[in-house]
């Protein structure tokens, strides 16, 4: 599907970094280092950014681990609330719409990652109570002791 993130969901536009030719708003080409349109599309897509980052949607830069922080995550979505609500009657037919499907799905992923970060902890509370290595902040040492690829808590 096109999911909040994706180049077809509602921060799709917004969200998406400038290429070498892209195409922006009415249909003009964008170059390299282009800024995207200063509209709700890009300010839509810029806050579902930051909430999917915290809900281990990109890999931090500096150590290529997906970062996931539920309290970050939930702040971001609060924030997109409060745009809602503030905003509520003075958008388009289609922000309405965009803004709706990207809280949705954004509530939808903070759903799983909390069902995993909740699975990954009781994994860990296993594994602690055999006894077996554990390293700094309480999680088992190892390549990959929980399954979760690269997956980094954050705070």
């Amino acid at each position: 599907t096109g999911g909040a993130g994706g180049a077809g969901g509602p921060a799709g536009a917004g969200a998406r970094p400038a290429t070498e030719a892209g195409t922006a708003a009415g249909g003009a080409e964008m170059q390299e280092g282009d800024q995207p349109p200063a509209d709700f599309g890009t300010l839509l897509g810029t806050m579902v950014t930051q909430a999917l980052l915290y809900l281990g949607g990109f890999p931090d830069p500096q150590t290529g681990r997906a970062v996931v922080s539920l309290e970050h995550a939930a702040f971001h979505i609060d924030l997109l609330m409060v745009l809602k609500e503030k905003t509520k009657g003075n958008l388009a037919p289609q922000e309405a719409n965009d803004m709706d499907q990207a809280l949705h799905e954004l509530r939808q992923r903070f759903v799983e990652v909390s069902r995993a970060v909740a699975a990954m902890a009781a994994k860990q509370g296993a594994v602690a109570g055999r006894g077996g290595p554990m390293g700094p902040g309480g999680m088992p040492e190892g390549p990959d002791p929980m399954g979760f690829g690269n997956l980094r808590m954050g705070s």
